[in-house]
């Protein structure tokens, strides 16, 4: 697969967060955010889960539900792990978050969309393991 498809489910839900993010404004409650993003996501024929748990293990604890993420969506060719946030601001610890959603459940690439005061374009930070990590 080459970059250009890997980027058509990234340009996808980027486009679906423009769209919700156009209609309602910033800072609105996060849960309206999700779901309109449902809603988006069903009209534009995206395939998703939401509030899907992943499973924590450390030494021999096993936490089913450890992570609830707040959106999988996939395609034919990419899965990708998606938190939606609401602040003015961006912070590390959402982007924390989104990483270790993505580290504990086995997902090579995110995106945190946060619906904040700046652009859409502006507040989406892509993730990817390999080059948070490699």
């Amino acid at each position: 697969m080459n970059k250009r498809e890997r980027d058509t489910l990234a340009f996808k839900i980027v486009g679906s967060a423009i769209a919700v993010h156009d209609a309602l404004g910033a800072c609105q409650p996060e849960m309206l955010y999700h779901e309109c993003l449902i809603a988006e996501f069903r009209h534009r024929g995206i395939d998703f889960l939401h509030h899907v748990p992943i499973t924590v293990r450390y030494r021999d604890i096993v936490r089913e539900r450890g992570m609830i993420a707040d959106f999988i969506v996939e395609d034919s060719r990419d899965t990708i792990l998606v938190e939606v946030k609401r602040h003015a601001v961006l912070h590390s610890a959402g982007i924390s978050q989104a990483l270790g959603y993505m580290r504990m459940g086995k997902f090579p690439r995110g995106m945190v969309l946060n619906f904040g005061f700046g652009t859409m374009l502006d507040e989406v930070k892509h993730l990817n393991l390999s080059r948070e990590f490699g």
